[in-house]
């Protein structure tokens, strides 16, 4: 009985060997994937986001926001809870605010598609939106625009087209959304002062 009791012991720390090892491998797999999708350069500044500038960004958020690029294993974990309702395949950045020159603490999704059916893409999109993200029309932006409310994910923003070309911006501002937000009739929440702000951002990709 003791031999038995001996040989289970030692198959049992074999498993426990063996699991360690498993895991050790996977924690490495995972840390290198984090590695290699980290938005940032050589010298530690963050990569630059392809269709929009930090200036441009910094001109609507405030000093020191940054955009970079949403792309590999850590962008699909980081996009979940934004806000994918909308473009989800475009290309996409990662917009966020300096917390040294505001205490808004700014952050969110900017993406970028050019569609040979953006007319038609928008317009489905607007009536998928009715009841569930669709806040209300947004004049004066591109050639036709909308603000979305809050729903999957954090955000609030605006979607608009302008030839071929869509945006969906979608932020969340914890100071903007305190100091506006409502309902539609339809029960979709929504904040036209994030819309606003988002839409200056759509507006330097639009221009």
């Amino acid at each position: 009985r003791q031999r038995g009791q001996g040989a289970t012991t030692q198959i049992v720390g074999g498993i426990l060997v063996v699991l360690g090892i498993i895991v050790a491998v996977l924690l490495g797999i995972f840390a290198q994937k984090l590695a290699s999708s980290l938005p940032v350069n050589g010298d530690g500044t963050f990569k630059a986001c392809s269709f929009i500038s930090n200036t441009q960004v910094e001109s609507v958020i405030g000093s020191g926001a940054v955009a970079f690029p949403l792309d590999g294993f850590l962008g699909d974990i980081i996009k979940a809870p934004v806000d994918e309702r909308l473009l989800k395949n475009a290309d996409d950045c990662w917009i966020l605010s300096d917390p040294n020159t505001t205490d808004t603490g700014t952050f969110g999704r900017i993406a970028r598609q050019d569609d040979g059916n953006a007319a038609s893409t928008f317009a489905s999109a607007k009536s998928a939106g009715k009841g569930t993200y669709y806040g209300s029309d947004q004049p004066g932006l591109g050639d036709e625009a909308f603000c979305t409310g809050g729903g999957e994910g954090l955000g609030y923003g605006v979607f608009a087209r302008k030839g071929n070309t869509l945006v969906f911006v979608s932020l969340f501002d914890a100071t903007a959304l305190a100091q506006d937000s409502g309902t539609t009739g339809d029960g979709v929440q929504y904040s036209q002062a994030i819309c606003d702000l988002s839409s200056q951002l759509a507006a330097q990709i639009l221009h």
